[in-house]
């Protein structure tokens, strides 16, 4: 399997960005949320945005980490939002999770 390339980073003073450059599936997910658990320690009040352009599949802990990420950043008087590609955009949209969560579909993926 190819080095998975995905982390927190801070773009700037106004906004985390959280890039993940693979599928949200199985142990990529629990690798995930154990990183993330520390670094969203030092988010405070931050938006938050978790690029998923990338990927192309998810499973259910990858939604119940998405779901964890945007209730960890409410929490803290964050804003949260996703971005994905349109297989991902489809699948968010069509369980509704859209209405929840800020999904955007990125262009040019």
């Amino acid at each position: 399997m190819a080095e998975q390339k995905q982390g927190l980073q801070g773009q700037n003073d106004q906004e985390f960005r959280i890039t993940v450059e693979t599928d949200m599936v199985g142990e990529v997910v629990f690798d995930l949320e154990k990183r993330f658990i520390d670094e969203m320690k030092n988010i405070k009040g931050q938006p938050v945005v978790l690029d998923l352009g990338a990927g192309k599949l998810i499973d259910s802990p990858g939604v119940a980490l998405c779901v964890g990420l945007f209730k960890e950043c409410k929490a803290k008087g964050s804003a949260f939002s996703i971005e994905a590609g349109p297989d991902l955009f489809r699948f968010f949209k069509l369980f509704k999770l859209t209405k929840v969560i800020d999904i955007r579909e990125r262009a040019g993926i």
